[in-house]
């Protein structure tokens, strides 16, 4: 059995004109007053899914300002601004959500269960998709922390601090001394090693993709010539062959060539021997 859709019908009828929603029994129109109410109903819905789309979009904002700071140590005042938004929304659509459970009953709809049916449906997903968001970016702002934590003890270790005298949840919790420099005397010269190191090891990362791209190079030229050895191979068999044969097409030319000189050289003998025969024979023919 196929479930109609009914809230994609009730948002198509929203999107048409009013005069749609009037039935007309016996040539006089009249409204539905539970049409209107459900389409009213999933207008609100749909607000809502508009503040959660506006709510996701502010955590991911908050998620890169986070990574910035912890990669650039460097606080950001719009994170606590984008926190406050964000609270703001969450707030509202709490509000709004609870509006709306409260805002139907079972006896509004005794001629329509579908109706009823589509409000605590979508009542339901609402909830549940608040308490996702809700649970969601809890999770990111205690994961944040904690590598907040381990970022302030690091470089108190490294500074030479007393780390079991710093009170790292206060000092994270004073927004923006959570990178020690009202704590550590010598701040500054450590901020400036800390970013020496990275510096170091962003180069120590970019000579070894250097030195892996070389490998590979040498490996696809190790492997062109592992399968072109053949063919190598081949090509200088070939070279030879065709040395050998010119050398031999030499000796060859160099002997037809003396046989033709030889073939003339008896040619003009004979045509001498034979001229000399011929005038010999006329002068005894004459005498």
């Amino acid at each position: 059995m196929v479930v109609r859709d009914r809230k994609a019908e009730f948002l198509d009828k929203a999107r048409k004109p009013a005069s749609i929603f009037k039935i007309k029994p016996e040539s006089k129109y009249t409204e539905d007053e539970n049409v209107k109410f459900i389409l009213n109903f999933l207008r609100k819905v749909e607000d809502i899914n508009n503040t959660f789309e506006f709510v996701t979009k502010g955590i991911t904002d908050v998620i890169k300002i986070q990574s910035a700071i912890l990669e650039f140590n460097e606080t950001d005042e719009t994170l606590f601004n984008t926190y406050q938004s964000i609270k703001k929304e969450l707030l509202s659509i709490s509000r709004k959500i609870s509006s709306l459970s409260n805002s139907f009953n079972q006896e509004q709809f005794p001629d329509m269960p579908a109706g009823l049916r589509i409000c605590n449906t979508q009542t339901i997903t609402l909830k549940r998709k608040f308490s996702s968001t809700i649970s969601y970016y809890y999770s990111i702002q205690e994961e944040y922390r904690n590598t907040c934590k381990a970022q302030v003890k690091r470089q108190a270790e490294i500074a030479g601090a007393d780390v079991a005298r710093l009170n790292l949840d206060e000092i994270i919790g004073s927004k923006t001394d959570i990178f020690l420099q009202t704590v550590l005397p010598d701040y500054d010269v450590t901020h400036h090693f800390l970013h020496e190191v990275k510096k170091r090891h962003e180069s120590f990362l970019k000579m070894e993709r250097t030195i892996e791209d070389l490998r590979d190079l040498f490996f696809d030229l190790a492997l062109i010539v592992q399968v072109d050895y053949a063919l190598i191979d081949r090509i200088d068999k070939h070279s030879n062959a065709v040395d050998r044969l010119v050398r031999e097409g030499r000796g060859s030319t160099y002997r037809y060539k003396t046989a033709v000189k030889m073939t003339k050289f008896m040619v003009l003998i004979s045509f001498n021997i034979s001229s000399r025969t011929t005038m010999k024979y006329q002068k005894y023919r004459q005498s």
